[in-house]
């Protein structure tokens, strides 16, 4: 299966949809050999190792398995050429479940790093399908920066928001994303589990997120730098008859803070302390 990429530049979230497949499949798109890593997985549970533990963990060796529902972070480089990166296997099928944690740790904060696992679109919404026991219901995307190849930015996707006007609903195949596991009486055990009714026959869909037209009335505030037209971070604010001023898992989106230093981090702030990037609010 093909993924074609219009830049090369930087990470991309990857995952497998397919059983068995290991790391050497990107042997011939990066070069596992590289002084600095090109491929992480991510454990939300580290406490150790990095400057600082942030949950990223090498995983650039040949024969390491690429696991079925994780994500990964692959640098394809410093070229902005277009790329397609493949991978070969036996597709994934049926019912699928991962069990995902939050230990509340400072530089992880219950988020997971997870992944499209079907060789084709999944919807986030479908009816049926999902179970997402202690999940929050935003998706967070990453788009690598155009200038900082070891960096980039996160979109969020919730309740039919998308924070840039470009995340959506739809998961394209071999997308890797972010999930929030619930606070709680910590450490909190979630489940994620999918089958074949969440897939779709979509492909209009790019690579890393795309654009849709918004169901709601939103107000998107953007923050940037004034020398740089493109260094802008985007917030938003909606209107739910449900919401309220605490962090609610089924409206609220929470703040990925960007790794692109050229770029700000602009989000709203809950009473409750939480960092938002989509907040929903009660309309008086």
């Amino acid at each position: 299966m093909q993924r074609y990429l219009p830049s090369g530049f930087g990470y991309k979230y990857f995952s497998s949809p397919f059983q068995g497949a290991n790391v050497s499949q990107f042997g011939d798109d990066i070069n596992l050999g590289a002084t600095f890593p090109p491929l992480f997985r991510y454990d939300e549970n580290r406490m150790s190792g990095g400057n600082p533990a942030t949950g990223w963990i090498k995983y650039a060796y040949p024969d390491s398995l690429l696991r079925t529902m994780r994500g990964y972070a692959v640098n394809f480089g410093a070229s902005a050429l277009p790329d397609t990166a493949d991978i070969t296997g036996i597709v994934n099928n049926g019912n699928l479940t991962l069990t995902l944690y939050n230990h509340n740790n400072p530089y992880t904060l219950g988020f997971n790093l997870v992944g499209n696992p079907y060789p084709s679109p999944i919807n986030w919404d479908a009816a049926s399908g999902w179970t997402k026991t202690n999940i929050d219901d935003a998706l967070y995307y990453f788009k690598a920066s155009t200038t900082d190849q070891y960096g980039g930015t996160y979109s969020t996707y919730i309740n039919k928001a998308s924070s840039d006007g470009l995340a959506t609903n739809i998961i394209p195949s071999m997308q890797g994303f972010f999930v929030h596991v619930a606070n709680g009486a910590f450490p909190v055990t979630g489940t994620l589990s999918l089958d074949n009714s969440v897939r779709i026959t979509d492909l209009t869909h790019s690579f890393i997120k795309s654009g849709e037209d918004e169901s709601k009335p939103i107000l998107r505030l953007t923050a940037g730098f004034s020398d740089d037209a493109v260094s802008t971070d985007p917030s938003v604010i909606y209107f739910d008859e449900k919401a309220e001023t605490t962090f609610d898992s089924k409206l609220d989106a929470l703040k990925l803070m960007n790794t692109d230093l050229k770029v700000p981090n602009l989000y709203a702030a809950g009473s409750d302390g939480s960092k938002l990037s989509i907040d929903a609010l009660l309309f008086h």
